[in-house]
This record gives structure tokens, sequence and C-alpha cells, in this order.
């Protein structure tokens, strides 16, 4: 291999609001031991954390979520993974990958490249699914219906939860509905007598206060509501006072839903580690328990700026957006 195979172009936010491709350039003679690079398959942008960078943040900045690509060259301290493997990574979005071992995992065979790229928006909500006291069959609600949202409503009502969803956009609606989540609601029934106050944990996925004030107001007593979605700006006048009036008196749990806090390896007294939910999901996504191939639509690079004002706006025909570099 030479230098020139690790030459190739990258997704770049040079201003607000303004995406572009650019050159970029991973010499092989600069490779660390540990590390192992390879051409892009695909990557999928992550609309929620994606866009808030795209519209508001320090620039240039290079976005990614997930990936998959084919390994090219390994580091010479790398083991169990070889020139040729198909692997998962959470980088950018370019055309070539090189990082750490530790960040990559290898992809069971049977598992299609456009498949795997969903394992990141899966381990989002997996994290609080291996740390909530609520267990099958309780009934859970799905606040937030974008890629996060949707997967994480069918991970659960795969696990046997009676799962619920909610999104004022009529299109994500529809989305979920086609996945299999039949009791689907505008907002969180806070005026629903058959439904209110009886979910034992609400995953809140949108990131809005109100969406999270309402998700107090129909979880149980007893109950919880998980943070996975992050509030990127202040949308709303609501109070403090509101939300620690219903955690008060309701004995609620609220919590941040960061998949980060979890351990990233197995450790002696943790059930649970990142590097055993990704082949968790890997599992899911093969056996198709997982059904994503209507969740997103394939592009090209060069389309970029065109592909994030289509997201800024709302104007794609699926939840996800898939970049395809082959």
């Amino acid at each position: 291999m030479t230098q020139e195979d690790y030459r190739g172009y990258g997704v770049h936010f040079t201003g607000i609001e303004q995406a572009e491709l650019c050159p970029i350039n991973y010499p092989l003679s600069q490779m660390h031991p540990n590390d192992v690079s390879g051409k892009t398959l695909v990557t999928m942008i992550s609309p929620g954390t994606e866009l808030a960078l795209y519209k508001n943040g320090t620039y240039p900045f290079q976005p990614g979520y997930s990936a998959i690509f084919k390994v090219d060259a390994i580091g010479s301290a790398v083991d169990g993974i070889a020139p040729g493997d198909v692997v998962f990574g959470t980088g950018h979005h370019s055309s070539i990958q090189s990082m750490r071992q530790k960040r990559v995992h290898l992809l069971p065979a049977g598992l299609s490249p456009e498949k795997a790229v969903f394992s990141r928006f899966l381990m989002v909500t997996m994290a609080t699914l291996a740390t909530t006291p609520a267990r099958p069959p309780a009934r859970v609600l799905v606040s937030g219906l974008g890629l996060v949202g949707l997967t994480g409503a069918m991970l659960f009502k795969e696990c046997g939860y009676e799962v619920h969803a909610c999104d004022p956009v009529t299109q994500r609606r529809a989305w979920a509905e086609e996945s299999g989540i039949t009791t689907v609601f505008e907002k969180a029934p806070v005026d629903n007598s058959k439904f209110s106050g009886t979910y034992s944990l609400v995953l809140e996925c949108s990131g809005h206060e109100q969406a999270v004030l309402d998700a107090c107001k129909v979880t149980r007593h007893w109950g919880e509501v998980v943070l996975v979605g992050l509030s990127w700006e202040r949308r709303t006048e609501i109070y403090a006072q509101e939300l620690l009036y219903l955690m008060f008196h309701q004995h609620l749990t609220v919590r941040s839903g960061w998949e980060c806090g979890i351990p990233k390896y197995p450790k002696k007294h943790v059930g649970f580690s990142t590097h055993e939910q990704y082949a968790g999901a890997f599992r899911w996504l093969v056996e198709d328990k997982i059904k994503v191939s209507n969740l997103y639509e394939k592009h090209q690079p060069q389309d970029i700026q065109e592909i994030y004002q289509t997201l800024l706006h709302q104007r794609q025909q699926r939840p996800g957006i898939l970049l395809d570099w082959r």
C-alpha cells in the first residue's frame, strides 16, 4: 500500500449551515501501532447531534457518528483484525477511516454495511435497557421518533415491553407504525386517563423541555424518565419548579441516558458493557429482529450540502441518511 491510498475526501462544516467535501490525508507512515485503517463503505448521519453543530458550532469541524469500513492496513500491535475484514467504528464522514483498534468492532458474517451502521443508534437506548429497573412486560413510552427513538422503540418491543410512542411530526409517527409500533400519539398522553400515569419508563429522545415535563406527567409513581435526547438549546420558558414538583410528589427518577456512562469493556462486577452490547446489536440486526431496511435513504457524499439542508428542513423521505462512499 502507498500513501496515495490514504488520500481522499471528508465532510467538513466550514461555517454556519455550510457543509463541504474537502481533501483529507492519512499517511501510512503515521499509523500508530494500535491503528486500524481502510476505505469507507458507508456512514450514517445522526440528525440530532450533527444538525446542532451544523447550525451552531466551531468551524471548521469534521462531523461523524457511525461508519463501516473495510480494513486495508493494521498497526504492528493490532490483534484479532486483519486486512480484508469489515468493521464498525464511530468515525467521521470520510472516504478513509483510521482509528485505534479499541474503537472498532468486527462485523459478523451476513451483516450488511447498510444494516450494521444502525448499531450505533441502537447503542444509545441499549444503555437504558441495561440499567433501567423496569422489566417486561412493563409499559414504556418513547418520546421523539428520530433514528434513536425509532430503533429504541423496536428494541424495547423485541425485549417484551409494551411500547407506545409519541412525536408531533406526522411522518415520524407513520414511520413508527411501519416499524410495528401500533400505539402512537402526537404528544405524551397527559390528558388521556387510560394511559397517563401508567408508564414505568419514558425514553425521552427529543431533548425538548416540554416533552420532558410531559414525560414526568405520564409516568407512574416510582417510575423513571431517562433523558436520551440532549437539549442543545433552550426552547421554552418552563421553570425547574414544575419538574421538581412532579419528581418529588410522584417519587420519580429522572436521569441521563447518555450511553457513554456505561463501561466500554467487561468488568468483574458489572454485567454489561459497550463492547458486549455492540455484539448484541449486531446479532439482532443480522437476524432481522430490528428491521431497518425501510429507515434510510442512500445518497452520494458529493451532495453533502443539499443533504444537510434536506435534514434541517425535514424534507427527507426516510428518517436516516446513509452516505455511500464506495
